[in-house]
């Protein structure tokens, strides 16, 4: 699999980069989309995106579905993405659109959907992953993982890990999308969110979205025999209903300056059918351009770090752990 160095940002690209607010923003948006092509002809193409139903999955299942892929629309409100679906199919130009209702945090409910997918599609070309929750309190599943690493992480690892027979097939990528939040907390463990007298569930969320952008540069470092390739992606801010339910200070504080859906989840959408040759696996994107994984002095993790997550993320999954390199 070939692949060509990464499209580099200009000095106001950058600029806008380093002064977090305006870049994240719509200002920031208006400023670089300017240089964006459409979205390529993406027919024949398979994309599964989880959490669907709403804000930036739903805007990239329907751009996806516009440039002509199949897409599958995964959620857990059955009810919320009957709505979503319509839109996404009235967007389509000839790729089929699907529903699967799948919980990200019930391991037992991604199994059942890997097995659906299994059985109905031959390739994926692109899974995002996408599906992702900030709690204010904490919680546990059943299977006794703490919930928004349940759902942030451990669900969406085990999804990439059933359905690798179909990435393989497609030489297939998987985009993560995680949050401009990760810039605040460093790697951790799920376990260190398990105790203690408080839960800070902005952090928790970071930190989970942290644990995303590690996975996605482990992929790139370790696994390349794999035929598959592993992005990060964050949105910047905007105004979408986990903001708007999770957040809503910060919405209150920045409504005027957040992107819309459709800008926020732009460069997921690019991610998952731009020529792969143009997006050099590993790295963290924002604005269809690389952007810095870390921002605090000290915050970068290591390899031995990162490969602990991996390690312990895979246990947390039901799956055997594996010497460096899975697979």
């Amino acid at each position: 699999m070939c692949m060509s160095k990464p499209p580099k940002a200009g000095l106001a690209d950058q600029l806008l980069d380093l002064a977090i607010a305006p870049g994240f923003s719509k200002l920031g948006f208006a400023a670089r989309q300017r240089g964006f092509a459409p979205l390529p002809d993406a027919t024949g193409r398979e994309v599964v995106i989880t959490g669907a139903s709403a804000g930036l999955g739903r805007a990239a299942a329907r751009m996806c579905s516009a440039a002509g892929a199949s897409v599958t629309m995964v959620s857990r409100d059955r009810g919320r993405a009957s709505e979503a679906l319509a839109e996404v199919q009235a967007a389509s130009i000839g790729g089929e659109v699907r529903f699967e209702k799948c919980d990200m945090s019930v391991l037992s409910d991604v199994r059942r959907l890997a097995s659906i997918l299994g059985s109905t599609l031959d390739r994926i070309d692109a899974l995002v992953l996408n599906a992702g929750v900030l709690l204010h309190e904490r919680s546990l599943t059943a299977e006794g993982i703490e919930t928004a690493w349940a759902t942030n992480v451990v669900g969406p690892y085990l999804l990439e890990e059933l359905a690798l027979p179909q990435l393989q097939t497609a030489n297939g990528r998987v985009v993560m999308v995680t949050s401009g939040g990760a810039y605040s907390e460093g790697i951790a463990l799920p376990d260190s969110d398990l105790v203690g007298d408080g839960y800070d569930g902005a952090a928790v969320y970071a930190r989970t979205k942290r644990a995303q952008i590690a996975l996605a540069q482990l992929e790139a470092e370790r696994q390349p025999s794999r035929g598959i390739t592993a992005h990060a992606v964050h949105p910047g801010w905007a105004d979408t209903p986990g903001v708007q339910t999770s957040l809503p200070t910060f919405r209150k504080l920045t409504r005027p300056f957040l992107r819309s859906a459709d800008e926020g989840a732009d460069s997921i959408a690019w991610l998952a059918l731009a020529p792969e040759a143009v997006t050099s696996p590993g790295l963290l994107w924002h604005d269809r351009k690389p952007r810095p994984r870390n921002r605090i002095p000290g915050q970068a993790d290591t390899e031995i770090q990162r490969l602990e997550l991996d390690a312990e993320i895979r246990r947390l999954a039901g799956l055997t752990v594996q010497p460096p390199g899975r697979g």
